[in-house]
């Protein structure tokens, strides 16, 4: 059985210099994100655009991350 880490799990990792967890992170929530903002902006290089940067503002405020938010998804969004 291979089971996934939570969240918390990965960000915990992140916060320790685990550069491959915020990429698992990123895996997990890209679609979702992606979806989100496809809502509001038609063109798929933007939504792709936006979503980048949402990811790097994202991995920018995990260090202060307290998991006050239901998942870091409501913090990326």
């Amino acid at each position: 059985m291979n089971e996934q880490p939570t969240d918390q799990v990965l960000i915990e990792r992140v916060q320790s210099g685990d550069k491959q967890a915020f990429n698992l992170l990123v895996l997990r929530y890209q679609n979702k994100v992606c979806n989100l903002i496809s809502r509001y902006v038609s063109n798929s290089g933007d939504v792709a655009d936006i979503a980048q940067e949402a990811f790097i503002k994202a991995y920018r405020a995990i260090p202060t991350f307290r998991g006050e938010s239901a998942s870091i998804l409501g913090c990326i969004a």
